[in-house]
């Protein structure tokens, strides 16, 4: 069974910097997406990222943006910038 290659695929992970996120954002990095990590720490979503951008299983790239998710408006603003 092959699985579907996320190569030029946008991934938005909201609580991405850690724990079950953290995995999400790893799997489809190394599937080929490119992963915004969204976290309201943003130094660990940036350390995250950076990790996982310069990982050796890197195929994809991230980048961190600071939002808390209970916030609808700049949650917005995060999906457009995205």
């Amino acid at each position: 069974m092959s699985e579907a290659s996320l190569a030029d695929r946008v991934a938005l992970v909201t609580g991405g910097a850690r724990g079950i996120g953290r995995g999400i954002a790893t799997r489809f990095v190394r599937d080929g997406a490119f992963v915004s990590i969204v976290d309201r720490d943003i130094a660990v979503a940036a350390r995250t990222a950076e990790e996982l951008t310069s990982g050796a299983l890197n195929d994809g790239g991230a980048d961190a943006i600071e939002a808390d998710t209970t916030d609808r408006s700049a949650m917005e603003a995060v999906v457009g910038r995205v």
